[in-house]
């Protein structure tokens, strides 16, 4: 029988009436309901937070062409003066911006909807995922070459030939030597090579069928990824890939899609990675003087005044621990009521700058895999 779609979908707020939000005539189900979200967020992985005191301020760069210099000839006679040596520096300046989205639950709302629309829950989580997808949205826009409206410095890189889904035994993909020779134009650029590589799952599905990369991994990992659902980590790569592959540690984003039709047309999902493989620095603890590829610098929305919660209570990004930044948080959920008309707001609020601090040590590699063979 062919699957017949629902009633047409209407607002979550609404009028009495089946499917219209508030009540429902018919024996409804409260532990069974439809409600597909993006998941999988790597922002947390990718950024290394700072945490600043204010919104907008600078932080210095040097020039590498003196620190790179061997200085000629450092022979001096006996009676000479010993030469100077002297640098150059310049700076670049970060803004942390004000993010809000906030969603409303009426009164009304509150005492008429059915319990099976789980109504407090499914307008949070749907608030503070649309939250975590803009922000996502946003660092994946930044990891580009300027020429495609991002911040690496450096161009990208040449698009694999075979593709990485493509090779045979005659002609084998070259993934190794593909993310190698990126990597090594990166390192030209500054000394330091990347060293985590950021892949939705179908570029690493396609990674993972090569049999040139089966055959390296098999006795090493392969058993472990089978049994224990290990490989590429926490998020979405389990049984996939290992942890760490040619010296590259493996971020895979699995289910972080971004609906790209106008409003009120039908769903149209589109992957906020896309098919293409990035390669950054992101140590654990990032030197003064070496930092990541990218930092989110994180300024204050509240001073601690009021009712908050944590972010990791409900940010769905992987973030961790105590709300971060000094004297209060870079990141907010706060709750307030309205007299008139009467009705509670629900708000998300963060003042956040993503800046690729270092868009010398970044790079992407464009459309490894063939679309077509998906």
């Amino acid at each position: 029988m062919a699957y017949t779609p629902p009633t047409p979908y209407g607002p979550l707020s609404g009028q009495v009436g089946f499917g219209s939000g508030l009540q429902f005539v018919d024996e409804v189900l409260s532990n069974v309901a439809k409600q597909f979200r993006p998941t999988g967020f790597l922002y947390d992985e990718i950024v290394s937070p700072m945490s600043v005191e204010y919104n907008v301020g600078r932080y210095p760069v040097f020039d590498p062409a003196y620190f790179f210099s061997a200085a000629g000839n450092l022979n001096v006679a006996d009676k000479a003066a010993t030469p100077v040596v002297d640098f150059q520096w310049s700076h670049d300046v970060y803004q942390c911006l004000d993010y809000r989205l906030q969603t409303i639950i009426t009164r009304k709302e509150m005492v008429q909807a059915h319990p099976a629309l789980r109504i407090d829950y499914s307008k949070t989580v749907g608030l503070l995922t649309q939250f975590a997808l803009n922000r996502e949205v946003r660092l994946a826009g930044k990891l580009k070459a300027i020429a495609d409206s991002g911040q690496f410095t450096n161009s990208n890189a040449s698009t694999p030939n075979p593709r990485w889904d493509a090779g045979v035994s005659a002609t084998p993909a070259n993934i190794q030597q593909d993310l190698q020779q990126a990597a090594y134009t990166v390192y030209k650029t500054c000394g330091r090579w990347p060293n985590t590589l950021i892949i939705n799952k179908r570029v690493a599905l396609a990674i993972a069928a090569d049999f040139t990369v089966r055959e390296t991994i098999k006795y090493l990992v392969g058993p472990s990824i089978v049994r224990e659902g290990g490989g590429a980590g926490t998020l979405g790569g389990q049984g996939i890939l290992p942890d760490t592959l040619y010296g590259f540690r493996v971020l895979i984003a699995d289910g972080t899609l971004q609906n790209t039709a106008r409003p009120d047309q039908a769903a149209s999902l589109s992957d906020i990675w896309g098919n293409n493989a990035r390669l950054v620095y992101r140590p654990d603890t990032p030197e003064w003087g070496i930092p990541s590829t990218v930092y989110s610098f994180r300024g204050r929305v509240q001073d601690g005044a009021g009712e908050t919660q944590p972010p990791a209570t409900v940010l769905p990004t992987g973030d961790g621990g105590a709300e971060p930044g000094p004297s209060g948080g870079w990141a907010v959920v706060d709750r307030w009521w309205d007299y008139d008309p009467p009705a509670e707001h629900i708000r998300a609020w963060e003042c956040v700058d993503e800046r690729v601090v270092a868009p010398e040590t970044g790079i992407l590699i464009p459309t490894p895999v063939t679309d077509a063979n998906y």
